[in-house]
């Protein structure tokens, strides 16, 4: 139930007995930059609540650059320093939200200027404050009020009868994704909630049912992974059915996981082992079908397994998945997929940096690296690496930065005007900078992993 108490906080904001201590502390954390120098993650970011670096050129003949940052026309604060991407540390704090210009111009050495080095616009964002009023409710009766809200739904109380989905509701045509989820969130209702045990468990049996049809056969190049989309919705005209249209003979290989643990939680509920094997199937393809070296792509034909973009998966849900086999039952089965993952992830992918997006309905091949960066890459793997028996100090150090990231290209904690959004709020990717549900429960999850890994009290207040 903790990704549902995550998200209940997200949404809810709380008291803070020390308010002025944990501003402090957040001022003193804004200042540091993320990730200063190459490769420069931030080339397309719009906003910033860390103090930013930028990849300026040095200009021939220069001895000194001066920094200059202006709102509404007017210099806010200025500095000198020896070399032009230098971060804004030093100032950051005299700079209030707004909109912000920053030049940076080459002197020589007489403090003439030579030439411009660079400029960038962007948004200096609200920092957080931690004077956010309480809860109206508990976390628990939140999550719980949550869980009822989904389980009454008609397209849910439709799986207790038929093991077919209701296409009135569109997004049933995401197989793993919404009919994975739901047989969760019911397994889920039907352990919290024990009046309404009987009727989640038919529907839990009836969704789990439609996705075990749906799984390819043994020997397939992607055995037992049930397809990314499934029927199509009723309404031919949905956003929905024009992804589909577009993308429906392709697999998005995350997505098999939250099948994955579906059958889990089915197996978990019902005791039946027949469920553990239809999970034990979906691994088995994560094993067989990853790269030497140890990556995933992330798209793939559904029938032949062939990858459809040379980007590789940033499987955070993925490896959860596959370390519950050996935290939860015991089998060791995928611990060498799950450290060659890791492995990769480490020395490859974490030094890029590159947090791109991998929605079906993203064309990632079309873009260059860091145009779409999402929370929905950074912050699910802060928080796995944090839930590790034994991190490392380099797996800490990548969850700071993985977590510090998330909130400052996608956290807002505050609005300003005109921006009909209740504060604070999560967006999910620079294509789509709306607040999104799944991605506030995505970046608390990572600060309360963070709060549990050392008792950061700044990253438990900041979760709520």
């Amino acid at each position: 139930m903790r990704r549902l108490f995550l998200a209940a906080a997200a949404i809810l904001a709380v008291c803070c007995s020390s308010k002025e201590a944990l501003t402090r502390k957040a001022e003193a954390d804004y200042a540091i930059p993320i990730r200063k120098g190459e490769p420069y993650w931030n080339v397309y970011a719009k906003k910033f609540t860390y103090a930013p670096a930028f990849g300026f050129e040095k200009v021939e003949g220069a001895a000194e650059y001066r920094y200059t940052v202006r709102q509404n026309g007017s210099e806010v604060a200025s500095f000198k320093s020896s070399t032009p991407n230098d971060d804004l540390g030093r100032i950051w704090k005299l700079i209030p939200p707004g909109k912000t210009t920053l030049t940076v111009t080459a002197l020589n050495s007489r403090g003439d200027s030579l030439s411009l080095a660079g400029t960038r616009e962007f948004v200096r964002d609200f920092p957080f404050r931690g004077d956010f009023e309480g809860p109206a409710k508990s976390y628990r009766q939140t999550a719980l009020d949550a869980c009822r809200f989904i389980h009454n739904m008609p397209s849910t109380r439709h799986w207790q009868e038929s093991e077919l989905p209701d296409m009135s509701y569109p997004f049933n045509s995401y197989v793993c994704k919404i009919v994975g989820a739901t047989v969760r969130i019911e397994c889920l209702v039907a352990r919290e909630i024990p009046e309404l045990h009987d009727e989640a468990m038919k529907a839990a049996l009836g969704a789990g049912r439609y996705m075990a049809s749906l799984a390819q056969p043994e020997g397939s190049p992607l055995a037992g992974w049930p397809p990314t989309y499934g029927e199509v919705p009723e309404d031919g005209d949905t956003y929905v059915s024009k992804v589909q249209a577009g993308n429906g003979a392709k697999m998005m290989v995350l997505e098999a996981s939250v099948a994955g643990e579906a059958f889990l939680d089915l197996f978990d509920a019902t005791g039946d082992s027949l469920w553990l094997e239809r999970s034990l199937a979906v691994a088995r393809t994560y094993a067989r079908i990853q790269y030497e070296d140890g990556s995933w792509p992330i798209r793939v034909n559904l029938a032949t397994g062939e990858s459809l973009s040379h980007f590789r998966l940033w499987p955070a849900h993925a490896l959860k998945y596959l370390r519950r086999f050996e935290s939860q039952y015991g089998i060791k089965e995928f611990e060498q997929t799950r450290l060659k993952a890791e492995k990769y992830i480490t020395e490859v992918a974490l030094p890029r940096f590159d947090l791109s997006g991998m929605f079906e309905d993203s064309m990632w091949d079309d873009f260059p690296s860091y145009m779409n960066l999402t929370n929905f890459t950074a912050s699910p793997y802060a928080a796995y690496l944090l839930t590790a028996e034994k991190p490392s100090k380099l797996d800490v150090s990548n969850a700071y930065d993985l977590i510090r990231l998330s909130e400052d290209q996608f956290v807002h904690w505050d609005k300003f005007d005109g921006v009909n959004a209740f504060p604070p709020y999560v967006c999910e990717q620079y294509f789509y900078e709306e607040p999104i549900d799944s991605s506030i429960a995505d970046v608390c999850d990572g600060y309360l992993s963070l709060y549990e890994y050392n008792g950061d009290k700044l990253a438990q207040k900041s979760s709520g």
